[in-house]
């Protein structure tokens, strides 16, 4: 185990809203051990893999990571 738990149990999360902040859609996805990196990129291609599912062609995507 890496420092702070790095990597460790790890998830993934995401929430639709629209342009008046409705509620739309949500997903979370368990990614088991992993580092703290994946699953910003897994959440980032899980969404990008809905919204195009949704047919959504306009969206804003903001993860927590700098």
């Amino acid at each position: 185990m890496g420092p702070l738990g790095n990597p460790g149990q790890a998830a993934c999360g995401g929430i639709y809203r629209n342009s008046s902040s409705d509620f739309l859609e949500a997903f979370v996805v368990n990614l088991g051990i992993n580092s703290a990196f994946n699953p910003e990129l897994i959440g980032a291609m899980v969404t990008i893999e809905i919204v195009h599912y949704m047919n959504w062609y306009n969206f804003w995507l903001e993860t927590d990571q700098c």
